[in-house]
């Protein structure tokens, strides 16, 4: 049994058993297509030759034979002219994607013309299956929490907000009298993206708790904004 992916199958005709039978038919009709030939000259008329009779030994008076005999031949037919045969190039073999066919047969029985015939075949429908509404709710929630950090991203890029962490931690780790202004400026940096980070994970929180009361019927246009 040969199996074939429904997917591949549409790939090459929306009506897949069709276009095997089609190519199994013309494969068939092939059969009695004139063949390719190559060119063949002509040749001149060849006249009759007559018989040659047998022609006896030749003897000197002693009896020596001085010319052998020959034997003769009969009647040698003519050959009539032939015509020169002209060049054909044939009708090629037809042809389709290998995976029509790999689907047909060719059975040849002696005297007979070649059958071309259709093996067992089966097709396997590897179609995904549709999201269910909880696949739909996890694609939300990753989006949700990509929107997030794209909007974060775009309060301060990555690397810097990095370096404001960092500096800030050093400034947090000296007593308030030995920081230095550089110090404070990275604390207060640090508090604001802070407040800012908080509000949009609160509003990612909000929007969180909105996609677990959709439904199949509002699910599909509902779309999460900051």
């Amino acid at each position: 049994m040969i199996t074939i992916l429904k997917s591949d199958a549409d790939k090459i005709a929306p009506d897949f058993a069709a276009a095997v039978e089609e190519c199994r038919q013309a494969l068939l009709a092939h059969r009695f297509s004139e063949p390719a030939r190559q060119y063949v000259p002509g040749a001149p008329a060849i006249p009759p030759q007559p018989a040659i009779k047998d022609t006896p030994a030749v003897t000197n008076r002693r009896g020596d034979i001085i010319k052998p005999a020959r034997p003769g031949r009969p009647a040698i037919p003519g050959k009539p002219a032939r015509a020169a045969i002209a060049a054909h190039p044939g009708e090629p073999r037809p042809t389709a994607p290998d995976l029509i066919e790999q689907c047909i047969g060719r059975v040849q029985a002696p005297g007979k013309p070649d059958d071309f015939v259709i093996l067992p075949y089966e097709i396997i429908d590897d179609t995904p299956a549709a999201p269910t509404l909880q696949d739909k709710k996890d694609l939300l929630l990753h989006k949700i929490s990509v929107l997030m950090q794209e909007k974060f991203d775009d309060l301060m890029p990555k690397g810097k907000a990095k370096l404001i962490e960092f500096k800030a931690m050093l400034g947090n780790a000296k007593k308030a009298k030995d920081r230095t202004d550089e110090d404070n400026e990275f604390i207060k940096l640090k508090n604001d993206l802070s407040k800012e980070w908080s509000a949009l994970y609160e509003r990612s929180l909000y929007l969180s708790a909105e996609v677990e009361d959709l439904t199949e019927e509002n699910i599909d246009s509902w779309v999460p904004t900051f």
